[in-house]
């Protein structure tokens, strides 16, 4: 019941920006700002998520974007090849501030408000655990992971493990193989006549 992913008419009904081949997102999903949205090639978006975006959001190619995500925000939001979203996970690229003067909340006149507006990137191959936190400014390095309940505020470097609010190094992240694994996937697709979707 109820497990209707959207057809291919009635996603470029939604007027995306771009839209790849191979794009599933489901029917019970909430987009508003399609226009401002461009999703590559193989992309699953899975139940109940709403990406909101005044800025612009940018999906790669071979992303899963699991249910009750949260994406949203001014600023804009890169999300790289690869890439794996777990269930429950916030990316915010805007947030009123906790701290200045000002009212909080999109019912009050702007010139009330202080909201802080920042891009927030994540790389290619990237693993963003169940109920991850990303807040806005967060850079998130090319095969970095970051374990559930994480709030992550700044950067995360490349190919490590990380964890923890706030986030924090726990150790590297292997390398070789997974960028092996990609290599073999390509070579896999070239026989198979799939077309290679990425730079």
């Amino acid at each position: 019941m109820n497990s209707q992913f959207l057809s291919r008419d009635q996603l470029e009904e939604q007027g995306f920006a771009s839209l790849g081949e191979d794009v599933l997102l489901h029917s019970s999903c909430v987009i508003a700002g399609a226009g401002r949205i461009s999703i590559g090639s193989h992309v699953r978006i899975d139940p109940f998520c709403i990406i909101t975006m005044s800025g612009h959001l940018q999906i790669g190619s071979r992303v899963h974007i699991s249910g009750h995500v949260a994406i949203l925000g001014r600023g804009r939001i890169e999300i790289g090849d690869f890439s794996a979203i777990s269930h429950g996970v916030k990316i915010l690229s805007s947030s009123d501030s906790f701290t200045s003067a000002g009212i909080a909340g999109p019912m009050v006149p702007e010139e009330c408000r202080k909201v802080i507006s920042e891009p927030v990137m994540i790389g290619r191959h990237v693993v963003l655990g169940v109920n991850t936190v990303l807040l806005p400014g967060a850079i998130i390095g090319e095969g970095a992971t970051v374990g559930a309940l994480s709030l992550v505020k700044t950067s995360i470097e490349p190919w490590t493990v990380n964890a923890g609010v706030p986030c924090r190094v726990i150790q590297k992240r292997e390398r070789s193989g997974t960028l092996e694994c990609e290599r073999l996937l390509v070579e896999i697709e070239k026989r198979k006549n799939v077309p290679n979707y990425f730079p």
